[in-house]
């Protein structure tokens, strides 16, 4: 089976290892090695886990349907494993559903986030990974038009957070990002400003003003407010708002669960969306998906 060395290194990274490091691209041949020499033993849980893993390497690499066919593979393969009903099949069934929603499956996406969320709700109801679920199914109805449902979700989902993680957390702007984007597009202006000033300046001390992308979505912002609104409003507001829309255009639209994707990576299949979510079979990505920075 093919290895990766890091400079100075006698020993080769294990796929998980590269994972975690975000090294996703030295990490799939490693993977399809693996699931390739697993599937000859037949149905194991080793072999969902490598699934997993390489469901989360291609999430992270967008290539989305080759994700979408690996979680589907790995959930299978857990029914007739009779494990269908655990807390990692339901985190691999968050991760499919995140998966549906970026190839805009949204009635799939929908149902698969249901399925998740009754399942987190009876086996995890206070832990972090449900708040990504919750918020990713919020964008589900929010792109069905069931915005009552909508916001109810993401105000669940925002506040379970704060209470978990802090009011002043990145995960936590992410969520606030996603509320006061519903809102705004409900002209509820008002209540949208606060929430959008919040989540930005939360990413202003997490990431910096000079972070690539916040720079580029002031940039952004400032542009398409003389264009679109001629200094209608303060501009600081304005801004705000548009930064925040354009960090939801990169996820393609709102920003999904936290980094959106519970990745199942890492030695049991378990890959959450945000830092404190996982075990040990969890890694943490930080990609498009949860969160747009």
């Amino acid at each position: 089976m093919p290895s990766a060395l890091c400079a100075g290194e006698s020993q080769p990274l294990s796929p998980e290892e590269l994972i975690a490091q975000g090294r996703y691209r030295e990490a799939v041949p490693l993977l399809e090695a693996q699931r390739a020499s697993m599937a000859k033993d037949g149905v194991h849980l080793a072999l969902v886990v490598t699934l997993n893993n390489l469901g989360s390497a291609y999430y992270e690499l967008s290539r989305y349907r080759d994700a979408q066919r690996v979680y589907e593979e790995s959930l299978l393969l857990r029914r007739r494993l009779n494990d269908a009903a655990s807390r990692d099949a339901a985190r691999t069934l968050s991760n499919l559903g995140v998966v549906y929603l970026e190839l805009r499956l949204i009635a799939k996406a929908r149902d698969t986030l249901q399925q998740a969320a009754r399942a987190l709700e009876l086996q995890d109801p206070d832990g972090l990974p449900i708040t990504g679920v919750w918020l990713n199914l919020a964008t589900a109805y929010k792109a069905e038009r069931r915005v009552e449902d909508a916001e109810a979700l993401f105000r669940r989902g925002l506040a379970a957070r704060e209470r978990i993680l802090g009011p002043a957390h990145r995960d936590v702007a992410m969520a606030l990002n996603n509320l006061g984007v519903l809102l705004r597009d409900r002209n509820q202006l008002v209540d949208a400003q606060p929430l959008l000033e919040r989540a930005v300046a939360i990413w202003e001390r997490t990431l910096g003003l000079e972070h690539p992308q916040v720079h580029e979505r002031i940039l952004v912002a400032r542009r398409e407010h003389r264009h679109a609104l001629g200094l209608a409003e303060p501009r600081h507001v304005v801004e705000v708002a548009v930064l925040a829309i354009r960090i939801v255009d990169v996820a393609g639209a709102d920003l999904l669960g936290c980094r959106g994707h519970q990745h199942d990576a890492v030695a049991h299949g378990r890959h959450d969306p945000c830092p404190a979510v996982g075990e040990r079979t969890t890694i943490v990505c930080r990609k498009r998906h949860g969160e747009a920075l």
